[in-house]
């Protein structure tokens, strides 16, 4: 990306934020989608705004799922606000995962809903799969679910996709969503031999 492009975005970044005077992490990322820019992209231009004290952040930081990769992790403010103006308390729009293992349901999912999904056994290992594989291709996903013993993949994933707890781009990745349940696989001494 040109250094031109990069500044013309960071000043639209600006007034967006300066229109609104203070927009959450959420609404910076949809902003971003309108504009056709990546999360990781917006990233970097978050901390562009930050270094040029142009922003200021609103609330603590916290590394969004989609910015927390194997290779690139990113910590974003909750929110931002425009220069000068006073804070406001902004509530956390990412439930990490319990210590310990366990269920935690997202924050659109009820617990009876979360409890429905986890009595089936391979949507378990559905769910427990995605908490480590935010972000998966098609062809990807179905044939690891093969592998793991799950029969009919499309029809879990069908259901995970009717109930917004993932999400389909055309370009054949699947993205989780705040909704999906966070789920901590526990570890066996199997997992460290391989």
């Amino acid at each position: 990306m040109s250094s031109d492009l990069f500044n013309k975005l960071v000043v639209k970044a600006k007034e967006f934020i300066e229109k609104h005077g203070t927009v959450t992490y959420d609404e910076m990322v949809k902003w971003a989608n309108a504009e056709n820019i990546s999360v990781i992209t917006l990233s970097v231009i978050i901390e562009e705004l930050l270094s040029r004290g142009v922003a200021e952040p609103d609330g603590e930081f916290f590394t969004p799922p989609e910015l927390s990769l194997p290779l690139f992790k990113k910590s974003v403010p909750k929110a931002l606000r425009a220069k000068g103006l006073k804070p406001i308390e902004v509530k956390p729009t990412v439930n990490p995962p319990p210590e310990g293992g366990g269920v935690q349901p997202g924050t659109g999912a009820s617990k009876v809903e979360v409890d429905e999904l986890l009595k089936d056994p391979e949507m378990r290992k559905v769910i427990e799969y995605l908490n480590e594989n935010w972000s998966v291709g098609d062809l990807r996903i179905m044939n690891d679910l093969e592998r793991m013993g799950i029969q009919n993949p499309r029809r879990l994933i069908r259901k995970l996709l009717d109930l917004e707890l993932i999400t389909y781009h055309p370009n054949g990745v699947f993205d989780i969503t705040d909704k999906l349940p966070r789920i901590k696989r526990k570890r066996t001494l199997a997992d460290f031999l391989v």
